[in-house]
């Protein structure tokens, strides 16, 4: 008769583990990341953000319209 021991069984076993949390640590990770522009201090930057930097950095408005309709947009 052959016999490996508990060896092969508690490695598939931690191995199967490992990998459930690695899934679940990437799907969070995923989705918080394609969120983070929506919600309020999120790490992204909204398309409204965006659209006034480049306005700034093309001379299209000073910095005072730039402060006053980041005010009015509700950004920080």
């Amino acid at each position: 008769m052959y016999h490996v021991g508990w060896g092969p069984f508690l490695g598939n076993g931690l191995f199967a583990l490992l990998l459930c949390v690695a899934l679940v640590v990437l799907i969070v990770w995923a989705i918080s990341a394609l969120f983070a522009g929506r919600r309020p201090g999120g790490r992204g930057m909204d398309e409204a953000e965006m659209i006034l930097r480049g306005r700034l950095a093309r001379g299209e408005i000073s910095a005072e319209e730039y402060e006053a309709t980041r005010k009015v947009l509700g950004l920080k």
